[in-house]
């Protein structure tokens, strides 16, 4: 038998008792989706799956759907939204795709945010549930969580609630000068981040919200944390893991409304003087998204099990999101498309790239 297929198979029995659900040698087997399939910016800044099975992306212009044959870009409806609110929301930077517990899409655009949903012949289309003319009112909404059924779309400028079709203003006070683009869900509460860029050390703020109580409480930073500019957070074992873009990984736990934080040094020690973009949590390890480095794969204790990069067939290794789909599948947002890997699968191949 030949040696490389000797090898193979060794290698895959190894990977099933490794993990079910992780192969920690070979090339997965996978796709890379460019403009030339999409016919749109390649740039995508965010995707989900809706529980329908459908992917969708964000771009700079557009909302991308697939449904594992057809690529259709999501056009924003102008009966739905009349002549005004289309032209603010059609053709706007796209940043935030979220599935909600629901099943509904939202989307977060530039100085607007909405849904998708059915029109009458059953096209998918982009509602806008808000949208503003005033210059950078709302700004880039780059975040969307949900708490108790609650929507919340963040935008850098102003941030509102939405419940049972009803859009609120969540007010965080004194904070003129100051942009929020990174928010936290901490279980009921969310950790707002402003930063004034106008300044020369880009101050920092850092607001507590109750969700429950709407209260709004500004909380100092110890000393150890410097500074919060975070890309991704996972909820684990009663704990918050924050990955900040600089590489470093900070925990922190909530005890009656405390919040005690650490400094993880020695887990996650090959993100130091990376760039994170991105950070998730599937089957018991966490999958990192950098910027030009590819795909970092922890296990639960902060130890490296592989990469995947280029080794994997990755064309491009600047990483803004990345999710898995219903059938354990990971699909990744680049910089220059969307990259599809098969990692449900405990089979994979081996290459030069690989030494053979």
């Amino acid at each position: 038998m030949n040696k490389h297929l000797i090898l193979f198979f060794l290698m895959l029995a190894f990977s099933f008792g490794f993990s079910q659900n992780m192969t920690k040698y070979g090339k997965y087997f996978g796709t890379l989706f460019s403009q030339k399939d999409f016919k749109s910016g390649s740039q995508i800044w965010s995707g989900t799956q809706g529980k329908n099975g459908i992917v969708y992306f964000g771009n700079n212009n557009n909302i991308l759907s697939f449904n594992g044959v057809k690529w259709t870009i999501i056009e924003c409806d102008s009966n739905y939204s009349g002549s005004q609110k289309y032209k603010i929301s059609d053709n706007t930077k796209v940043t935030k795709i979220f599935c909600s517990e629901s099943g509904k899409i939202y989307v977060g655009k530039n100085n607007n945010f909405g849904e998708i949903a059915y029109s009458k012949n059953g096209r998918q289309l982009y509602h806008p549930l808000f949208a503003t003319n005033f210059d950078n009112e709302l700004g880039q909404v780059w975040n969307i969580l949900e708490i108790n059924k609650i929507i919340y779309f963040i935008g850098e400028n102003k941030i509102y609630s939405l419940q049972k079709n009803i859009i609120k203003t969540v007010t965080i006070p004194h904070v003129e000068n100051y942009t929020c683009k990174r928010a936290l869900k901490l279980k009921e509460a969310i950790l707002f981040i402003y930063r004034n860029e106008d300044l020369e050390d880009e101050t920092q703020r850092y607001f507590y919200y109750s969700c429950k109580s709407k209260s709004v409480i500004e909380i100092l930073m110890p000393k150890q944390i410097s500074r919060l500019n975070v890309n991704g957070i996972v909820e684990l074992d009663a704990a918050f893991y924050l990955f900040n873009f600089t590489g470093e990984v900070f925990k922190l736990k909530i005890k009656k409304n405390e919040i005690i934080w650490s400094n993880n040094k020695k887990p996650f020690s090959e993100l130091k003087n990376l760039r994170v973009n991105s950070a998730s949590y599937k089957n018991g390890y966490f999958y990192i998204g950098t910027e030009g480095e590819g795909v970092f794969i922890f296990d639960k204790k902060g130890k490296l099990r592989r990469k995947i990069d280029e080794k994997d067939g990755m064309e491009n290794l600047t990483v803004y999101d990345l999710f898995h789909d219903n059938e354990q599948n990971l699909w990744i947002c680049l910089d220059d498309g969307i990259q599809f890997f098969e990692t449900s699968s405990p089979i994979t191949s081996f290459d030069k790239k690989y030494g053979l």
